[in-house]
């Protein structure tokens, strides 16, 4: 267990916070053709960054934020855990934050779907009436690989005296998670550390990332 005091919790989003990648999802059920499994591969791949690849979505992705948010309700949820990580960090005088390559619409809407307060770093995502804007404000200004820089963020929070604490399963935390002071992964991002020697604590859902951090008996208030 962690008792220091400065300690910054940092949750990716689709995967991790939520059970799904909400974000493809939604992209795969708007899409106006199948343009989008070609920026999809190509991002897989590794040929294109997220901060590319959501300039190329926003022009395929149809519907209307009212079907987007019908969409997301209907068929998308929080890592049932959740609620509890963040009440057992917040009781603790931790800083927690959402740090997504994702789209801020879905994760606003599903976390005050739970009453979940939090900070959340992700592409914008709108409307203009014509068509789908999804704005970057936490790019890289000289990267510009990601359309957020989970990396910068990590080092902010170091450089402001904190203790980093990074969870993630996906491909855009790979730059993030390394520079974080502990980390715990699944999935492409456990694959992705492990084949590059960065040592990480597996874990399947949050409740994982709760015993480890907390233990069995510390619920933060409940």
């Amino acid at each position: 267990m962690i008792e220091e005091d400065r300690v910054a919790l940092i949750i990716d989003f689709d995967g991790t916070a939520a059970t799904s990648n909400v974000g493809m999802s939604l992209i795969e059920a708007f899409a106006k053709d199948d343009s989008w499994r070609v920026i999809d591969d190509d991002y897989e791949k590794g040929k294109v960054g997220s901060k590319r690849a959501f300039e190329l979505l926003a022009k395929v992705l149809g519907g209307t934020p009212d079907e987007w948010a019908g969409f997301v309700d209907a068929g998308h949820a929080l890592d049932p855990d959740l609620s509890t990580l963040v009440k057992c960090a917040t009781s603790k005088g931790w800083s927690v934050e959402i740090l997504s390559d994702g789209l801020d619409f879905y994760i606003h809407r599903m976390l005050e779907r739970e009453n979940i307060s939090l900070p959340v770093r992700a592409a914008a995502l709108s409307h203009d009436g014509e068509g789908a804007i999804i704005e970057m404000a936490y790019a890289h200004g000289e990267c510009g690989l990601c359309g957020t820089c989970k990396k910068s963020r990590v080092e902010e929070l170091t450089a402001e005296g904190y203790r980093t604490i990074f969870i993630g399963d996906g491909l855009s935390d790979r730059c993030g998670a390394p520079s974080a002071d502990r980390i715990f992964a699944k999935d492409k991002l456990a694959d992705h550390l492990s084949r590059h020697g960065v040592g990480f604590e597996p874990f399947m859902t949050l409740s994982d990332v709760t015993q480890a951090l907390f233990g069995a008996d510390d619920k933060g208030d409940e």
